[in-house]
């Protein structure tokens, strides 16, 4: 199935992990977290050991089917909300794509996911 929201492209469902930190980590140690769901320009993941909110930036990787390495993308926070345990938080980021190929790339997993859900 395939969801719409407040995003601007339709959102695949998807059930594999997103590696994230804050930039100012001073390549510091990766989180990594379940991913919700992924659109052309953002997703949707859990995580914990962070306190974001809206407007905070993040370094993403992901690790998508139709790319050989993890694609590493600058992100901002769109929304934050707790999660039902404590130390959880859900997380809507928007992507800020470096150059046209990493948002290509994430448009072709997109729909390829989209093919899969039908």
């Amino acid at each position: 199935m395939v969801e719409t929201e407040r995003r601007g492209g339709a959102r695949a469902p998807r059930a594999f992990l997103v590696r994230h930190r804050a930039p100012d980590a001073g390549g510091g140690s990766w989180l990594v977290s379940p991913l919700r769901d992924l659109s052309v320009g953002g997703a949707r993941f859990m995580t914990e050991s962070l306190l974001l909110k809206a407007g905070d930036p993040l370094e993403l990787q992901l690790v998508l089917p139709t790319v050989a390495h993890p694609l590493r993308l600058p992100a901002k926070v769109v929304w934050a909300r707790a999660g039902r345990i404590a130390s959880i938080m859900e997380l809507g980021v928007a992507f800020e794509f470096p150059d046209e190929a990493s948002q290509a790339a994430v448009a072709r997993a997109t729909g390829v996911f989209q093919q899969r859900g039908r």
